[in-house]
């Protein structure tokens, strides 16, 4: 299921990001989690964004400027799985310019569910 989830990350970062832009991905490990964060430039995310968009709601984030279509699905999802693993999906967004391009980064955070270096 994680690899569904991030799957559905990568995917909204494809739908809205700028063109001609990239999409980054990272990965740290500590002690007490693993975080994988995925960083786009495009749109601004709505301010309720993490509170409307739960599952057993459809929805989907109208942006004008979106090339590939969705349902409004994956984020719900990627919530779900999340919690699922004891973990937490949050979003940050930057402004960069004049109100008009965003830096959005989605953050899982998972704890370890093992002792360090014993797996």
């Amino acid at each position: 299921a994680l690899d569904v989830g991030i799957s559905n990350l990568l995917d909204n970062a494809v739908k809205y990001a700028f063109f001609n832009t990239s999409i980054d991905i990272y990965y740290q490990s500590t002690d007490r989690y693993i975080r994988i964060a995925i960083v786009d430039v495009g749109h601004p995310i709505p301010d309720d964004f993490e509170q409307t968009y739960t599952m057993g709601k459809h929805f989907a984030f109208e942006d004008p400027f979106r090339v590939i279509p969705g349902e409004g699905y994956g984020v719900a999802l990627v919530q779900s799985v999340a919690e699922a693993h004891d973990g937490v999906l949050k979003y940050h967004c930057k402004e960069i310019s004049a109100k008009t391009c965003y830096k959005v980064t989605a953050d899982l955070l998972l704890p370890h569910h093992w002792p360090r270096g014993k797996r």
